[in-house]
């Protein structure tokens, strides 16, 4: 017999008579479990708020200021570091014997590599391996811009000594630097009056300064023998009986070497131009210079003459002169007399006591004036003649000496003689 019921979800439902109560009893089987686990669910959450609540209230409050503030925050460092590398033994003198970067663009990563490693196959430890020692010294041998870039690295993101080259040279020797290179490399020529030996160690140079250029060696040596003057390359030729270009790319780089190496105490420069510059062609006897050694000469005058300017600056400011003679004003030995600072200000005393002075005169006059005619000497009623007429006694002699009064000094002159006294 079928039945109509309400299931666990509150739906109705079409059941047989016989499973009723089998079909009853699961439900409410059920129903009781979910009861059951939407408690313990609703136990636990209070737990877990009851619990945040009692954290929140024992965490301290924070000021305005403690917010503001900042505070260190040192980040992991980069290289993971393997387990034996705290095992390593640092020696007295082991960082001042380490080569240093600064990230600059003249200096050379590969050049820096190549002695941090020279470096540190120096220091042996039983309990570390090569790699370590390398990847524990090495931020120690970074400076300036070079820390900086290994300290904004990503944390523990470099794990071997082959990573950090990888890492490193990305960043102090970019795609661009690296083009660069291998253009001068490719179109390397020799300089005027180069020899052999000089142009082959700067190829070489060039060289070392790009060791990723990635051409093979026969371009190496193409590029070399083609930059060559054509005086220069009959001498390659000369000196291996005109068989250069039948040995292999290996063979002509050494025998390139063990040339240049022969060849560095000749002189191999055109002879012909300094014939040519040694003899004057109008017969005049004269010594005529290179355009080169006239500009070198011309540029080791005006160095000198630099020099001797800044030597002269340096002695004008450091060097203080010796003064011996005492101020005749001040006392002092500070500065001589004619550089005394009083000297304005007496100046102008003097012009007013000579001021003060011509006044005096000219309210009192007297017959020895400056304004004295001599010719009125001759005057008849200004001398004693002997005629019967009893001359009146003098007191002083009797040659009548006239007055001449003394020249007017200037306050200027007066100064002078007195500074000269």
């Amino acid at each position: 017999m079928r039945v109509w019921c309400r299931d666990s979800d509150n739906r109705l439902v079409r059941i047989e008579s016989n499973n009723l109560f089998g079909n009853l009893s699961d439900s409410f089987t059920h129903s009781h479990t979910l009861n059951i686990m939407a408690d313990l669910e609703s136990n636990h959450g209070d737990e877990n708020n009851l619990n945040n609540e009692n954290f929140h209230a024992h965490q301290p409050i924070r000021t305005l200021r403690d917010y503001l503030q900042p505070t260190r925050s040192s980040a992991p460092s980069c290289i993971i570091f393997p387990t034996n590398a705290n095992n390593f033994n640092f020696k007295p003198g082991m960082i001042s014997l380490l080569p240093k970067f600064h990230g600059l663009d003249s200096e050379n990563p590969y050049l820096h590599f190549k002695e941090f490693e020279e470096v540190c196959s120096t220091f042996h430890d039983q309990s570390c391996n090569e790699e370590t020692i390398r990847l524990k010294l090495f931020p120690f041998s970074l400076k300036d811009k070079a820390k900086t870039w290994l300290n904004s690295l990503r944390p523990r993101s470099i794990g071997t000594w082959q990573e950090m080259q990888i890492e490193f040279l990305k960043k102090f020797f970019p795609i661009h630097r690296t083009n660069a290179l291998k253009r001068q490399i490719m179109n390397f020529s020799q300089k005027d009056n180069e020899t052999f030996y000089q142009c082959w160690e700067r190829f070489k140079d060039l060289l070392n300064a790009c060791p990723h250029h990635g051409y093979e060696t026969w371009h190496i040596i193409s590029f070399f023998y083609e930059s060559l003057t054509p005086k220069m390359r009959q001498f390659v030729e000369m000196m291996c009986n005109g068989e250069f270009l039948n040995k292999d790319p290996n063979e002509a780089f050494d025998y390139f070497d063990l040339l240049a190496e022969n060849a560095q105490s000749w002189d191999t420069t055109n002879t012909s131009d300094r014939s040519r510059a040694s003899t004057n062609p109008s017969g005049g006897g004269k010594y005529q210079l290179r355009e080169d050694d006239d500009l070198s000469a011309r540029v080791a005058s005006l160095t000198r003459k630099l020099e001797a300017m800044e030597l002269r600056k340096v002695n004008g400011i450091n060097i203080v002169p010796k003064i011996d003679e005492v101020c005749r004003i001040c006392e002092t030995m500070e500065h001589p007399t004619n550089e005394c600072p009083t000297i304005p200000a007496f100046k102008e005393v003097l012009h007013d006591q000579a001021n003060a002075m011509n006044m005096v005169k000219k309210s009192y006059p007297s017959p020895y004036l400056e304004t004295y005619n001599s010719g009125w000497r001759n005057h008849p009623n200004f001398s004693w003649r002997n005629d019967n007429v009893v001359a009146p006694p003098t007191h002083g002699s009797s040659n009548f000496v006239p007055y001449n009064p003394p020249k007017k000094k200037s306050p200027e002159d007066t100064l002078q003689q007195f500074v000269q006294t």
